[in-house]
């Protein structure tokens, strides 16, 4: 078991169908640990280190994913079907998002399944692009479903931030792609979305921004191109003209 443990730590970082059966496998050695075996403490954290798992808190968590398994699956072949349709690769999940789309939902009632926009921000939205059309209102409608309806001419989107926090899965992506294809229809909508710090500072500083698509990076080493590239954009911040000082 060890030795076949330590082969599956090889492809566990590559974001593939291999690299999440590999850490399914995992949960599943950790999961006959403690119940066939019936490690505890640090016969069960020793036994992690020696199959690989090194944190101790993420053993704990990891030997949760195993019951779980088939439901991960039935919904990875769903996304990779849908990404196939529209002619993308689909990026199999790590361990702990997989874990997280059926584990502990209390967390998720805990930091609230909304959040609502401040109203003086909606306020100054509002004033500039007089909104008639609230694609994620709150609170939401029985069978209230957006992504299937007709939107405004002018529309306030504030969509979910994660997938794990709708019933059903539907992140922010989704939300995108219908507000681009409201687009096509001469509609307008303002998203609100969550981005990372550094993009945010570079859009305040007036960057602009390209998209490159996916961007087939190289290995420095091999040369081999990255198995599955991530879409990459492009940020220009164009220098600023100084001021001469008079002689």
């Amino acid at each position: 078991m060890i030795r076949e443990a330590r082969a599956d730590q090889q492809v566990i970082k590559r974001a593939t169908k291999d690299a999440l059966d590999a850490w399914l496998r995992q949960s599943e050695r950790l999961d006959i640990a403690r119940k066939v075996h019936n490690l505890r403490g640090p016969r069960f954290v020793d036994f992690a280190r020696r199959i690989g798992i090194t944190d101790p808190a993420s053993a704990y968590q990891l030997v949760k994913l195993h019951q779980y398994r088939g439901k991960i699956a039935k919904r990875c072949a769903k996304e990779s079907a849908d990404a196939a349709r529209r002619g993308e690769t689909y990026r199999y999940p790590g361990w702990e998002t997989a874990l997280s789309w059926f584990h502990n939902p209390a967390r998720i009632r805990r930091s609230g399944r909304y959040w609502i926009t401040p109203p003086q921000l909606y306020r100054k939205l509002d004033a500039e692009f007089q909104f008639d059309c609230d694609p994620c209102p709150h609170p939401l409608p029985k069978g209230f479903d957006s992504l299937k309806m007709d939107w405004g001419e002018s529309n306030y989107v504030n969509p979910p931030f994660r997938k794990e926090d709708v019933t059903g899965g539907t992140g922010p992506t989704a939300f995108v792609r219908k507000a681009i294809s409201e687009q096509q229809r001469g509609k307008t909508s303002v998203l609100l979305l969550s981005v990372f710090d550094y993009v945010a500072l570079l859009l305040q500083a007036g960057a602009e921004i390209r998209s490159l698509g996916r961007v087939p990076f190289r290995d420095v080493d091999s040369s081999r191109t990255a198995p599955h590239p991530a879409n990459i954009a492009c940020f220009v911040l164009r220098g600023k003209p100084t001021k001469r000082r008079n002689g």
